[in-house]
C-alpha cells in the first residue's frame, strides 16, 4: 500500500487555445509552489418528495466547478511570469507588462505520487480570480494565486503526447534583496517592514440550462489594494494619506540576477495609523492603499522582468 505525500504532489499547468479545453499533446509547464488546495467543488439540491416511509428519495447534482490557491515563494522564470499574465489579462512586451483586458484560462495539472499508478487531477477552464504578494522584513517574498474552474476530472496516466518543462530553478527571493521602495510624494528614503498587495479580478461563474458546469468564467472590475509599513521618522509619508494625495508607489525585487519590478503609477491611501501601542515598540506608520487606473501608463499596474 502506498499512501499518497503531500511532499511528492506534483503541480504543472497550460495556456488554453479554446477556453476549458486542454491542447492536444499539451506541453505543459511545471510550478514551482508551497502549497496547494485544488479542489472540485459541486452544488446539491435535497428532494422534497414527499413519502409515506419520511425518507429523503435523492441528493441531485445541480452545478459544480473547481477552485483553489497555489501559494508560492517568488523567484524568476518564465513560469511565473505567465502566471502573471494570467493575473493581470495582459501579455509581456518588451520585459514590460500592463494590467489588459485580455481572456486568458488555463489547465491545471496535480499530480499525486501513489506508488505503481499516480493519481493526476486535471482542472479545466481556469482563469486567475487574484494575485498576492506579500514582502516582509528577514522574510522570504510570498505570494499565492487563487483560480476558479469549469470542472475537475481524474486520470492514472499522463494526457497521451503530455511533455512537462521544469520549473524555474532561480534564487527564491527574499526581503534582503528588495531595491528602493520609491513611494511619489515623499523625499528621502524611509526604512519600510512590510509591503503587500492584492489584485483582484472579481470572477463569477456563469450558469445555465442544458449543462452541469458553468457555461462560462466572467470577470468583474479589476481591484488593486495592499499596506505598507514604515519606520516613523517624520510626516512625509502620513501626509499623502491626510491630504488624499494621489502618489505613486514602486519596488524593484532581484535575486542577484534577474530582477522584477512591480510599479502602481496612481495610488490613493485609504487609512493611516502611527500609534505607540506601549513601552519599548517602535512607532511604525501604517497605510492601505488602493490602486487607480493612471492615465499616462494607462495602467493600475505594470510589473517588469529583467
Amino acid at each position: 500500500m502506498a499512501f499518497a505525500d503531500s511532499s511528492e504532489t506534483e503541480i504543472a499547468f497550460i495556456a488554453e487555445s479554446t477556453f476549458g479545453v486542454t491542447p492536444a499533446m499539451p506541453a505543459f509547464q511545471r510550478l514551482r509552489v508551497t502549497s496547494e488546495d485544488l479542489t472540485g467543488d459541486q452544488q446539491t439540491v435535497v428532494s422534497n418528495e414527499l413519502r409515506p416511509d419520511a425518507e429523503v428519495s435523492d441528493l441531485i447534482k445541480v452545478a459544480e466547478s473547481a477552485t483553489g490557491n497555489l501559494p508560492f515563494e517568488l523567484s524568476f522564470g518564465a513560469d511565473m511570469d505567465t502566471l502573471f499574465e494570467h493575473a493581470l489579462r495582459g501579455t509581456f512586451a518588451t520585459n514590460v507588462l500592463k494590467a489588459g483586458v485580455e481572456k486568458k484560462s488555463m489547465t491545471i495539472e496535480k499530480r499525486h505520487e501513489t506508488g505503481a499508478t499516480d493519481q493526476y487531477f486535471r482542472y479545466l477552464g481556469c482563469r486567475v480570480g487574484t494575485l498576492q504578494l506579500t514582502v516582509q522584513s528577514q522574510q522570504v517574498v510570498t505570494g499565492s494565486i487563487a483560480v476558479t474552474g469549469l470542472s475537475e476530472s481524474l486520470g492514472t496516466a499522463i494526457i497521451t503526447g503530455a511533455t512537462y518543462t521544469a520549473a524555474n530553478t532561480n534564487d527564491v527571493m527574499a526581503a534582503p534583496d528588495v531595491g528602493t521602495i520609491t513611494v511619489g510624494g515623499v523625499t528621502g528614503s524611509l526604512f519600510y517592514t512590510q509591503l503587500s498587495f492584492s489584485l483582484n479580478n472579481n470572477l463569477r461563474a456563469q450558469a445555465a440550462l442544458g449543462q452541469v458546469g458553468a457555461a462560462g468564467i466572467g470577470y468583474g472590475r479589476r481591484e488593486i489594494t495592499g499596506a505598507i509599513t514604515a519606520y516613523f521618522e517624520d510626516a512625509d509619508l502620513y501626509e499623502e494619506a491626510v491630504n488624499n494625495n494621489a502618489s505613486s508607489l514602486a519596488f524593484p525585487i532581484t535575486d542577484g540576477t534577474n530582477t522584477y519590478t512591480f510599479t502602481l503609477p496612481r495610488v490613493k491611501f485609504s487609512s493611516r495609523r502611527a500609534v505607540a501601542g506601549g513601552n519599548n515598540q517602535d512607532i511604525l506608520a501604517e497605510l492601505n492603499f488602493q490602486a487607480l487606473y493612471d492615465p499616462t501608463e494607462q495602467t493600475s499596474i505594470k510589473i517588469q522582468n529583467a
